[in-house]
């Protein structure tokens, strides 16, 4: 008789309450902040090149930003930050979290971390590990699956259709006032406004 073995769940890495930030090595790379005027949209910020904020917004009604922090007072401005479920990517989302949270970035409320998968199917254990460590420094999380239609430019009704992209639609078009003011986010080492 053959025994089989049982497969341990795989551990899903460090899990840290969200705003809790893990030791990262360096300084990383800091995106510059760029000033807007106050508003109620929702800034989709790339933390790395060619994640996907262009189409982001299109999919979801927010406001592309690039990779820059869009800054505003005396409300802050809303953002997701989007990356993709790569390894560099994921750290520059988490360096990302250290910048705003750890507060080095004023004037930016950070809602969540939006996950855009790099390829089809399951990530490698190392990716999942990194994957949960980097939602787990974000107050929200969102995860996209891959999309070959998007990726050679054509329209994708399952993705539109995806819950993810109704949750985000949601809080684009919510138009919530900003819960974050600019005297309530610690100036250790921030970037200034000069206000």
């Amino acid at each position: 008789m053959r025994k089989h073995k049982t497969k341990q769940p795989a551990r899903a890495g460090l899990a840290l309450p969200w705003g809790q930030l893990p030791d990262l090595p360096g300084e990383g790379t800091f995106l510059p902040c760029v000033w807007t005027d106050p508003s109620t949209a929702v800034f989709a910020v790339g933390a790395s090149g060619g994640v996907g904020t262009t189409t982001m917004a299109a999919l979801c009604g927010l406001v592309d930003y690039g990779r820059a922090w869009p800054v505003s007072a005396p409300q802050a401005a809303r953002c997701v930050v989007v990356a993709r479920t790569t390894a560099t990517s994921m750290n520059a989302a988490r360096e990302c979290a250290a910048a705003v949270f750890g507060g080095r970035v004023s004037g930016v409320e950070c809602v969540g971390l939006v996950l855009v998968a790099d390829q089809p199917g399951r990530l490698p254990r190392e990716l999942a590990r990194q994957r949960a460590l980097t939602e787990s420094v974000f107050p929200a999380s969102w995860r996209l699956p891959y999309s070959q239609a998007i990726r050679l430019g054509r329209e994708d009704p399952q993705l539109a259709a995806h819950k993810a992209i109704q949750e985000l639609r949601s809080l684009a078009s919510a138009g919530e006032e900003p819960e974050v003011f600019i005297d309530s986010i610690p100036a250790a080492g921030g970037v200034s406004l000069g206000i």
